[in-house]
């Protein structure tokens, strides 16, 4: 209350009235279903919680005819997982109330599912605006093949509950610096089209003042020249819709049982993994006796209903999926993940040595690793368009602890089919734009990769 009430000295508004605030969460990633329902437990010495727990585990079996043991005992499925969910819906409800009654009209999240949460955490999750969804990877992501094991984002494809929105406020890679990072803005932003997401949010532009010394880390994107190469590109496609919603759906409509008592997630569910490189997977929420609170979802018309998380929905011999789309394909055994739209055409991941040919451009690269994108900046079709950006990004490596990088330059040959008289143009740390040579011939320009250009980024126009 003190916290939203405050009154910016800047702008004259509380924070409750501030309509830059997009969206407030209760807790940060604070559910009890799993991680931390265990810590009210009678061997963890906090006698007073443990106390108030057992008291509401006694009441909520008796008063839904459950074994008082099983209700109490977190760590077993079964029971104890409808009492967390409902343990944790009153705090969030309460809390909820309470920030209405302050005045508060932005959306309201209660937490996030994170760190491999199974299905059985969503059922308290509905109790606010949107399903939020906290997501991390690591190296060779796009290697990872979807019979044997998740990447990153299809977690997050796990938590899409019908009929509710969906935000993700945080999604990074790790370790540090992991070297084909550069890579994940557009897997991420491409995925999100498709699956048809609210919100997507990289976690962190930056953790430091935007005026001090920047040092390398996982949480400044805005100096890590990997990361910061490729997300202005993921933005556009995203915030302008450059790749289609799928209209193929693969509804999940699981039983009590299959939510409550056994864990269910992308890490052991096939169907939920092979699905996602396709269509868009929503998870229907069944009705629940011991939870009224839960409203049942609807499996959407001409939904594919998978009742079986084991079933494939790709040929286990497959190496390569596509969305019903066909604008995204990822070779999981080349390492590639390709778009291929009228206003972005990509590629990305182990690239090198290859010819790349889409509708409006061709590349080749000498890069082990890289980026290529070319967008349109005007809405129109890329071969129509008069403002074009074209997108580089390879890896790039910190000396110790401490600025500067070294960052890879991409280097090879790209050519863009598009309308003529149009200029060749990069931007000056000043701001200014410095003209760069290029050729015009047969519809088409030629545009030179190599280091002198010292810049991941290039605009036609």
């Amino acid at each position: 209350g003190e916290y939203l009430g405050h009154t910016n000295p800047y702008t004259g508004k509380r924070y409750l009235d501030e309509p830059a605030i997009a969206a407030v969460m209760i807790t940060n990633e604070n559910d009890l279903t799993q991680h931390f329902g265990n810590y009210l437990l009678p061997d963890k010495n906090v006698p007073y919680h443990d106390g108030l727990y057992m008291d509401e585990a006694k009441k909520f079996a008796a008063a839904w005819g459950l074994s008082p043991d099983a209700t109490w005992r977190s760590w077993v499925y079964g029971p104890s997982k409808l009492f967390l969910n409902d343990l944790e819906r009153r705090f969030d409800v309460g809390m909820t109330s309470y920030l209405r009654s302050l005045g508060a009209k932005m959306p309201i999240f209660t937490t996030s599912t994170w760190a491999n949460l199974p299905l059985t955490a969503l059922p308290a999750l509905t109790s606010g605006d949107a399903i939020d969804v906290h997501t991390y990877g690591g190296i060779g992501e796009l290697e990872k093949n979807p019979q044997y094991a998740p990447t990153f984002i299809q977690w997050a494809a796990a938590a899409q509950v019908a009929g509710r929105p969906l935000t993700v406020s945080e999604w990074n890679v790790e370790a540090f610096p992991a070297p084909d990072r550069h890579s994940m803005p557009l897997y991420v932003a491409g995925t999100a089209r498709l699956q048809g997401w609210d919100a997507m949010m990289v976690y962190a532009y930056s953790q430091a003042s935007l005026d001090s010394v920047s040092v390398p880390s996982n949480w400044h994107a805005y100096s890590d020249p990997a990361m910061i190469a490729t997300l202005p590109a993921a933005a556009l496609l995203y915030r302008q819709g450059h790749v289609r919603e799928s209209q193929t759906v693969y509804a999940f409509a699981p039983t009590p049982a299959q939510i409550f008592n056994r864990a269910v997630s992308p890490a052991n569910s096939v169907a939920l993994r092979t699905a996602m490189e396709r269509g868009k997977v929503e998870i229907v929420m069944p009705v629940v006796r011991e939870l009224p609170w839960l409203t049942p979802g609807t499996v959407p018309a001409g939904a594919t209903v998978i009742t079986d998380p084991q079933q494939s929905f790709i040929d286990p011999s497959a190496t390569i999926g596509a969305s019903d789309t066909g604008e995204l394909r990822r070779n999981w055994r080349q390492g590639v993940y390709t778009i291929n739209t009228r206003r972005t055409q990509a590629a990305m991941g182990w690239i090198g040595g290859g010819t790349w040919s889409f509708p409006d451009i061709n590349f080749t690269v000498t890069n082990r690793n890289a980026t290529v994108a070319v967008q349109s900046l005007d809405g129109q079709p890329i071969g129509t368009s008069r403002s074009l950006m074209i997108s580089l990004g390879a890896r790039a490596i910190p000396v110790g602890n401490r600025m500067p990088y070294y960052a890879e330059p991409v280097e090879g040959r790209l050519t863009i089919r598009a309308t003529s008289g149009l200029r060749l143009y990069k931007r000056l740390p000043t701001g200014a734009e410095q003209e760069l040579p290029v050729t015009y011939s047969n519809g088409s320009y030629t545009v030179s990769l190599d280091p002198s250009l010292r810049t991941y980024w290039l605009l036609l126009k």
